[in-house]
């Protein structure tokens, strides 16, 4: 990280710090931004991003300098040549150079040509210096884009994190209402005991148990989604260190092991990355290829006549040469180097494509373990809701119980039976999602 990145980075913490966010929080911040700076896969594929560009500035910046070229190449003729170039033809395309023809005055049948060949471009119109232009412009823009996903990635490590902090307080709220509610029913139950409330109150007190169980449910898996979120936009595994009270966080991604490991076998966008990664470095290797020595083997066959086909005996050349690009001004070498950094940068986000996979599989994975527990206690509660609406309903037509009670009991009657009609749904929208996510 330069000195530039260090000093916004720095503004930002000292902004985050002044606000209304403890010391705690924001020590915990500074030191998630700092780790996603290192291991945010976006930040260092745009870095790669960033050395294509400038490699592709070095490119067109060496097709305006000096290259040479060193050819070596043996003749053999059935007749004597007197001009060689013809039968050097197919040497000249390979090699991309246009020498002019060449007289063989000794008339000889075996032929051998050295030479070396010395380029500089002259003149192009301008062609060469507005391609560099717009290559340094696209550098320019590259590295603009770069300061903007960092910008991104830090700000999503910011959301993230009060996210989690969010869902965590949200967790113990629950856990509260989960024991104030047991406390309830645990006073009705020993007031239903000793006769002073009827059955009802206990019968509601249980549902009221089950409603916060439900709640509770819900911001465990809150906190847990809200926890992977954080570690996707970090780019690493977050210590626990980094999250005061972070209860719960030893069953984040519990069991989903196997199903990561089967998603990164099936996702065809894995599979992409790789193939483009792989792509890339065999391009590099070519262009590498570029700088070793070329070994060309080539042979001619003529028939010349002046009938409608040929009738005279044919003449047949063979050949072999040998040509090494000493010198082409780093040309090659850029090329090179923008293939390897593009197969960097696919190989990076390549590793941000498997967080986001990470994520969608436990999400998917916790929402089913949440919607089964949900189902779980949401029979109950309806059980419990059924036996206080008939209670409520014998109380009202005794006379006994008020309407309101009866409102009351068949409202919460018709809200366990809402939440286990979503419990249900719930899994099977979970498990479709889950199968998705894994790549079925």
């Amino acid at each position: 990280m330069n000195k530039f990145r260090k000093i916004i980075l720095g503004a930002l913490l000292t902004a985050v710090c002044t606000s209304s966010a403890c010391a705690a929080d924001c020590e915990n911040l500074r030191q998630l931004l700092l780790l996603a700076d290192k291991n945010n896969p976006l930040i260092f594929a745009q870095q790669q991003k960033v050395r294509m560009a400038e490699a592709a500035v070095n490119e067109q910046t060496a097709k305006m300098l000096p290259k040479l070229t060193g050819v070596y190449a043996a003749l053999w003729n059935e007749n004597p040549l007197f001009d060689v170039s013809p039968a050097l033809a197919p040497l000249y395309g390979v090699l991309k150079i246009q020498p002019p023809a060449m007289n063989n005055p000794l008339a000889e049948k075996n032929v051998f040509l050295s030479a070396a060949l010395l380029t500089q471009s002259i003149y192009s119109g301008g062609s060469h210096q507005a391609v560099r232009a717009a290559a340094k412009l696209a550098r320019d823009a590259a590295k603009a884009e770069a300061v903007r996903v960092t910008q991104t990635v830090e700000n999503s490590v910011r959301l993230t994190y009060y996210t989690y902090k969010r869902a965590e307080a949200k967790e113990k709220v629950a856990e509260e209402a989960v024991k104030l509610t047991n406390d309830h029913l645990a006073q009705a139950e020993k007031l239903f005991a000793g006769g002073v409330v009827s059955k009802a109150d206990v019968l509601r007190a249980k549902v009221a148990v089950s409603d916060a169980e439900l709640k509770l449910i819900r911001a465990k898996n809150g906190m847990e989604l809200a926890k992977t979120a954080l570690e996707r936009a970090v780019g690493t595994e977050v210590q626990e260190t980094l999250l005061a009270g972070d209860a719960g966080a030893e069953n984040a991604g519990e069991s989903l092991t196997a199903d990561e490991d089967l998603a990164f076998q099936n996702r065809a966008e894995l599979k992409m990355y790789d193939f483009y990664s792989r792509q890339a470095a065999k391009i590099a290797r070519a262009h590498q290829g570029e700088l070793l020595p070329q070994i060309l083997g080539f042979g001619l066959v003529t028939n010349l006549d002046n009938k409608g086909w040929p009738q005279n005996d044919t003449d047949w050349h063979v050949g072999l040469a040998a040509a090494w690009k000493l010198f082409d001004s780093g040309e090659a070498h850029a090329r090179t180097e923008q293939a390897r950094s593009r197969s960097k940068e696919f190989l990076y986000r390549l590793e941000d494509k498997k967080n986001e996979i990470r994520m969608e599989v436990r999400q998917a994975a916790l929402n089913l373990k949440e919607a089964k527990a949900r189902l779980d206690v949401s029979n109950r509660q309806l059980t419990q809701a059924e036996e206080d609406y008939r209670i409520a309903l014998l109380r009202y037509k005794e006379s006994i119980g008020t309407n309101l009670d009866m409102l009351d009991a068949r409202l919460a009657l018709t809200d366990s039976k809402t939440n286990v009609v979503d419990a249900k749904y719930d899994i099977a929208l979970a498990e479709a999602n889950l199968q998705f996510a894994i790549g079925k």
